[in-house]
């Protein structure tokens, strides 16, 4: 099944994260100096979300409730929606491109073009806003 694409014309909201659960599961990335935390729950539930962190574009693939959360850099390709069962999962860019996924790296059916998975950390809010103070939250109100 498609999972919506997080709408690509909306900024995905970012806070401080001050009225956030301390212990609000997140899942952390930095890019070039820039620090980002994303609910693991908003990730799941879209299966797909992008933003762009460190001037870099990413995307965060969810398989689904319990089951991780992976990111990658895009490299000029938009990755539309997820298809197909959690442990068979690919997404399909833009151009109707396949991509399979693991969670080391995305892999493109037709010409083999790769992404090797962000290096992230899952936290509890709390953690993460501790050990890094300049941090934003996405999806926060």
């Amino acid at each position: 099944t498609a999972a919506p694409l997080f709408p690509a014309l909306i900024p995905i909201p970012i806070s401080d994260g001050d009225t956030t659960e301390a212990k609000t599961l997140v899942v952390g990335l930095t890019i070039e100096d820039e620090t980002r935390a994303y609910p693991v729950a908003l990730v799941e539930s879209f299966g797909i979300l992008h933003d762009t962190l460190g001037d870099q574009d990413i995307v965060l693939v969810s398989r689904g409730p319990g089951l991780g959360v992976t990111a990658y850099r895009e490299h000029e390709i938009t990755f539309d929606y997820l298809s197909g069962p959690a442990d068979a999962l690919e997404a399909i860019d833009l151009e109707g491109d396949r991509w399979f996924l693991d969670e080391e790296k995305i892999v493109s059916v037709i010409d083999s073009r790769l992404r090797r998975a962000l290096p992230l950390r899952i936290a509890y809010w709390f953690a993460w806003q501790d050990a890094y103070p300049e941090t934003t939250l996405a999806g926060a109100n």
